[in-house]
């Protein structure tokens, strides 16, 4: 009886062992499992991919036909690689008629020492321009207080400029062919509700206030910047014909309202209006920064949880326009809980405007 009792009294105390070694073996496997998860999640987000889309535009001239982009956005001062390698080998050495970046691509503070590093990758020859759309996370390009450099540019956008950047506040001439009888024009967003007559005016205006008071130096080359933007802006659309072609570049990608908004005030027969563009390109969005493999994008600033991929990314129609929004390659800081990409992709994106449908 005594033994019984000895065995019966061995086997409770079995239990809790057996209990305590399946809990730590399920344990390390649910750890292994989210480091192998997060492993996998950083080669990820870390290897940048080319996409190539084309885009047909009925009626794009003989000599635009292969007109190609490579569009780059939301670096966010991101290093991919030593140096950008990982971007520079998606990039390649493949020839594009220009670059456009669609902002945000500076780290904190509008540090540019990413994008400079990416831009030494970049295609060098002047007959390929590089084209900067500020965003919204990046500082103002204009600065009236006492900066290092002597021109109306903040000093990040005047670094750039050193390197051969364009600050892509005003409307871009492409021409090709004879006499360059085939035009395209990629016009920043904002341009087309500017009101070039009050624009003008207002700052007119301030220049003359400014040098009647003895303004700072640093405002009046802002003012100075202001009227030579409005009155280039106005060359460009005078100089606009009926079949040139329109690139429009936006950092926040265009809502079906705001498009509705932009068509309701012009004419029919206005040429610079977004209705007569032939693509839109944009950013802002990374791709949803945070994927959840299956399901999508887990939560998108003014887009909600799970909001989907359409809008967030890749081709879309708005008012009519064909619109390119780039998944971007960096991660936003409007995430401050996880500022990081998941399970999401940098991308690289080369579009070649065509006139043969199906191509």
């Amino acid at each position: 009886m005594a033994r019984r009792q000895e065995r019966l009294v061995f086997a409770r105390d079995r239990r809790p062992h057996r209990a305590r070694r399946f809990f730590i073996g399920f344990g390390a496997v649910l750890l292994l499992a989210v480091l192998i998860g997060i492993a996998a999640s950083f080669i990820v987000s870390h290897r940048v991919r080319m996409e190539v889309h084309r885009v047909t535009v009925a009626n794009l001239p003989d000599d635009l036909n292969g007109f190609s982009i490579l569009h780059l956005s939301d670096l966010h001062g991101s290093r991919l690689g030593r140096d950008q390698a990982s971007i520079a080998n998606a990039v390649g050495k493949e020839t594009y008629s220009c670059v456009v970046f669609t902002g945000d691509m500076l780290g904190p503070d509008g540090n540019t020492d990413a994008l400079v590093s990416l831009l030494d990758h970049l295609p060098q020859s002047a007959d390929v321009p590089k084209l900067y759309f500020p965003g919204d996370e990046d500082p103002d390009y204009l600065d009236a207080t006492s900066h290092a450099n002597d021109t109306a540019l903040a000093d990040w956008a005047a670094r750039l400029t050193e390197m051969g950047v364009t600050i892509l506040d005003r409307p871009q001439l492409f021409t090709r062919g004879r006499d360059g009888r085939s035009r395209l024009w990629i016009v920043p967003e904002n341009v087309l509700t500017l009101g070039l007559d009050s624009y003008g005016k207002e700052w007119r205006d301030k220049l003359s206030a400014m040098l009647s008071s003895g303004s700072r130096p640093e405002s009046v080359r802002v003012a100075e910047y202001h009227i030579a933007r409005a009155d280039a802006i106005r060359a460009a659309v005078e100089d606009m014909r009926q079949n040139d072609i329109l690139v429009v570049v936006s950092h926040r990608p265009l809502t079906e309202e705001y498009a509705r908004y932009l068509n309701d005030r012009t004419s029919r027969s206005d040429i610079f209006v977004l209705r007569s563009a032939a693509l839109v390109l944009s950013g802002h969005l990374c791709g949803g920064q945070w994927i959840l493999p299956g399901a999508g994008p887990v939560y998108v600033p003014d887009y909600g949880w799970f909001p989907g991929t359409e809008g967030i990314s890749g081709m879309n129609w708005v008012g009519g326009v064909q619109q390119y929004i780039s998944p971007g390659l960096g991660a936003s800081r409007v995430y401050p809980a996880l500022p990081f990409r998941i399970f999401n992709p940098p991308v690289v994106t080369k579009l070649i405007l065509t006139n043969r449908a199906g191509n």
